[in-house]
């Protein structure tokens, strides 16, 4: 079991938006521990003040899998990915450790560097695990809160209702298809395409009610996933690809053909399982939904 840390904040109805994202964090990783929540002023840009806390919680799902998850999490909360980094949000969810993983890249930082350097972050750190020894700094959050707790006056306790109380009712049962494997040509420059690599493709249809076939026992009306899996073996076997963001979207605009009840909601998933990023176990996903 990995000991993950994860940084929550928002400055858009963030007693909604906070509390939205505690029940999906519960929903996917189970007990979750919180911190205190702070308010606190917005930092590189003038706007609301924001709130943060820090959730803690262990797990067995690989690094890739939980950044996938937050991701998501985040999507359906509403972020602007193209908004600046500087801004205002509607949630954030940053990934603070990871168990002891270090990993310095292009595209991760862990343990992320407002681990050590944000009191918003640092103090709820000390209250979560206060004899922790951060896996770069080398001190413990109790003697990284006292290096910070001088100029840290601006942390005011905000009284607002983070336990997540009760869970989302669903929306309707889902159908999974998980962690299909299959060799694909992608890659930014040609030579990369030559040689196909793998990646894993899983897809999830929700539905707004429960389908006529789960009242019957009849094949009419049913999702046929064996269809919708050689679907996209015939798409990804006819081309090729350069970026995964890419790919997850055609793979997503051909299983979305196939939906004929209104109201679903399709989410795929696309999964690079070798990614040349050293460091990096689990590989590298991009998660995309469309709905009916």
């Amino acid at each position: 079991m990995i000991d993950v840390f994860v940084g929550v904040g928002s400055n858009i109805e963030p007693v909604v938006r906070i509390g939205d994202a505690l029940v999906d964090l519960q929903e996917r990783f189970g007990a979750i521990q919180l911190s205190t929540a702070y308010r606190n002023p917005a930092v590189g840009f003038e706007g609301d003040e924001f709130v943060n806390l820090v959730v803690r919680f262990r797990t067995t799902v690989s690094l890739s899998e939980v950044l996938g998850i937050l991701h998501q999490i985040e999507i359906r909360g509403g972020k602007d990915l193209a908004a600046p980094r500087m801004s205002a949000k509607t949630i954030d969810l940053d990934l603070l450790l990871f168990g002891d993983l270090i990993v310095d890249n292009d595209r991760l930082i862990l343990p992320r560097p407002e681990s050590v350097t944000a009191a918003y972050y640092v103090k709820p750190l000390f209250e979560l695990a206060p004899n922790r020894v951060h896996p770069v700094a080398g001190s413990t959050f109790t003697e990284l809160w006292s290096q910070l707790e001088s100029t840290a006056v601006s942390l005011v306790p905000e009284p607002i209702v983070c336990q997540p109380t009760k869970t989302r009712e669903r929306v309707g049962p889902e159908l999974r298809v998980d962690d299909f494997r299959m060799d694909v040509r992608l890659g930014v420059p040609d030579s990369e395409r030559e040689n196909p690599q793998e990646v894993s493709i899983s897809f999830s249809v929700v539905f707004s009610d429960v389908p006529e076939a789960c009242r019957t026992d009849e094949i009419d009306g049913t999702l046929d996933y064996g269809v919708m899996c050689r679907r996209v073996i015939a798409l990804v076997g006819s081309r090729e690809f350069r970026t995964i963001e890419h790919l997850a979207q055609c793979c997503l605009d051909e299983l979305g053909e196939l939906l004929t009840e209104s109201g679903t909601e399709l989410t795929l998933e696309v999964r690079k399982c070798h990614p040349p990023i050293s460091g990096l176990r689990g590989g590298t996903a991009f998660i995309t939904r469309t709905h009916r």
